[in-house]
């Protein structure tokens, strides 16, 4: 199998980079692994037949297994983590408006919002009810108080199943001079920066992504190698026909940074394209600001 390699330069800020209250860092590292990458495990049977193709045709058979829906909400999420030796278990609550604005709800306690988060394509906004505290502004000054918040892009890609944006995004270009074939059922894409050339997309230059698609053009798995000593991967355990959409269902997480081990589950339910919906975000006045 030919495995392409190409630029990405999307990185952590490090984890090194001062000490954070332990709250705040559980609840973004607990977003962070639920949202950084999207990788799909489905159920669809493995092909028994060798199936060969050129760059071009595997980037238009992605694009017409993307999603088409406008707006998503998914009024059910179940989040299993276990950090270390400590479990803990949430709730939460996901609405897109296509390639517009994303907003994940997570509740800690009783049904209690622990946090909140209004994604866009140029902007964030964070209520960290834990901490008493709020964020308004661009993601180079997010990622000062909450180092690994990925941007826009890659957050709707763990909801859509597909790794078009994903790959718009890094500029992975597919060309014909590249053959790509199915192994197993799985193709293997690899992407890994280039030593001494920073782009615009990422955060730093020593990120890995190994990225797996299934039969269906949906990404399959994707496995991680950072700095900072955070390695891992991520598998969607299965998708679901949502509409006209096939969407993911169920996703596994297991990272390990400084040798310490994280891994989450995370169920996806009550999901509904089409509705109307809004993003509700109210900060009360009590709260600083972390700008």
């Amino acid at each position: 199998m030919i495995m392409k390699k190409l630029i990405c330069c999307s990185g952590l800020s490090g984890l090194n980079s001062g000490v954070f209250p332990a709250r705040r860092f559980s609840i973004f590292f607990i977003i962070y692994g639920f949202i950084i990458f999207v990788g799909c495990r489905t159920i669809l049977p493995v092909p028994h037949t060798e199936r060969t193709f050129y760059g071009t045709e595997v980037y238009e058979e992605i694009r017409n297994a993307s999603p088409r829906f406008s707006t998503y909400s998914a009024g059910r999420l179940s989040i299993r983590v276990v950090d270390n030796k400590d479990e803990f278990n949430f709730r939460g609550s996901v609405r897109i408006r296509k390639d517009s604005a994303l907003m994940v709800s997570i509740n800690a306690f009783a049904g209690i919002e622990a946090a909140r988060i209004l994604f866009t394509m140029d902007s964030v906004k964070i209520i960290d009810r834990l901490n008493n505290a709020y964020f308004i502004g661009n993601y180079d000054n997010a990622r000062r108080f909450y180092p690994f918040l990925p941007d826009y892009p890659l957050v709707q890609s763990l909801f859509t199943g597909s790794p078009l944006t994903f790959f718009e995004r890094t500029g992975y270009t597919f060309s014909d001079r590249n053959v790509y074939s199915f192994d197993e059922g799985r193709m293997t894409l690899l992407i890994e920066d280039f030593p001494g050339r920073q782009m615009d997309y990422w955060y730093n230059d020593n990120e890995r992504y190994r990225i797996l698609l299934d039969p269906g053009f949906r990404t399959d798995k994707i496995e991680y190698s950072g700095g900072d000593n955070v390695y891992g991967s991520i598998d969607f355990i299965s998708y679901g026909a949502h509409g006209d959409d096939i969407l993911p269902e169920e996703v596994d997480f297991y990272f390990i940074s400084h040798n310490l081990p994280f891994t989450a589950s995370i169920r996806i339910g009550r999901i509904e394209t089409g509705r109307e919906i809004s993003f509700p975000f109210s900060v009360p006045e009590r709260y600083r600001s972390l700008n």
